[in-house]
């Protein structure tokens, strides 16, 4: 049970880098497409998106981890 648990870790953090690079790429060519006041609307919403995102990444390992033990 512990191996699932050190598995599901490694998955959280494998997504979370995927999806800063996936958003990265978006934005170089977001940068390249629009003006600068669309730029600060489209970083408030990655910055929600991606703390949103990661919390419930992190929830989803804290209650694997609640379940395991």
């Amino acid at each position: 049970m512990c191996s699932i648990a050190k598995y599901s870790q490694f998955i959280c953090i494998y997504s979370i880098f995927s999806y800063t690079y996936i958003t990265y790429h978006h934005l170089h060519i977001y940068l390249l497409l629009t003006n600068v006041e669309h730029i600060f609307t489209y970083l408030n919403k990655l910055f929600i998106h991606s703390v949103t995102y990661i919390s419930e990444c992190q929830l989803n390992y804290t209650e694997s981890n609640r379940i395991r033990g």
